[in-house]
């Protein structure tokens, strides 16, 4: 197994080289199960708490990762690369003021185990505190979840869901669970929308699609 720590007290982007808590550029980090916890404390600084530039987090088991950024950057960004887990991952980011998760540049996400029999749940929780962003943002992005008994979650508990920018994303269950994608506001000024325009959803299983949002916030439908 291999954990993954990291906290940044940078006030700018970059310092010295500095830009996130945690920064993988380019590599590859391949365990059984991978644990990350990413920080950047500075309140100010628009410092990312994970970027993944073009690197691979490759798990065969479970991915269980948590970053926050408490100024103006990204809590979990990832550019090109791939995440993958064999039996489920669990992504939580938080931004201050910014997205709490972002995906761009054609990153792949999926739950696929290359060992063994691929089973769990791909789960992503997203917090922006600030309305003018989204608690998860899919710029470009491929989620799949191969597992027959899974399905796929993904969550804004502040701010919007927003996959409305430049090329398609692509969200692909195989299991038995649903796709559900929820975004509900904890402030009576955070609307929690889902905006779908450039998303495409396809579910092979019998678990169905969700689209839920608990606040004033519109939905675009993906396709």
């Amino acid at each position: 197994d291999v954990e993954l720590n990291g906290t940044s007290s940078a006030n700018n982007r970059p310092s010295n080289g500095v830009f996130a808590g945690i920064r993988l550029s380019g590599g590859s980090v391949n365990a059984t199960n991978i644990s990350l916890r990413a920080l950047a404390t500075d309140t100010t600084a628009d410092v990312l708490g994970y970027l993944g530039g073009n690197g691979r987090l490759i798990a065969t088991g479970t991915l269980d990762a948590q970053a926050e950024s408490k100024g103006a950057g990204v809590g979990f960004y990832t550019f090109g690369g791939r995440v993958q887990s064999g039996t489920g991952m669990n992504i939580r980011g938080s931004s201050q003021s910014f997205y709490g998760i972002g995906f761009a540049s054609d990153t792949r996400i999926i739950n696929q185990n290359t060992t063994g029999t691929t089973t769990g749940n791909v789960v992503m929780t997203g917090s922006a505190n600030n309305t003018s962003f989204g608690g998860v943002a899919l710029f470009q992005a491929a989620i799949e979840n191969t597992s027959a008994d899974g399905g796929i979650q993904i969550t804004s508990t502040q701010g919007d869901i927003k996959a409305n920018f430049g090329p398609t994303s692509t969200i692909t269950n195989s299991g038995v669970g649903a796709v559900v994608l929820s975004a509900g506001p904890s402030s009576a000024s955070d609307n929690g929308a889902i905006d779908g325009t450039n998303l495409s959803m396809t579910q092979n299983g019998n678990g169905g699609i969700v689209l839920m949002t608990s606040g004033t916030g519109n939905v675009n439908v993906p396709s």
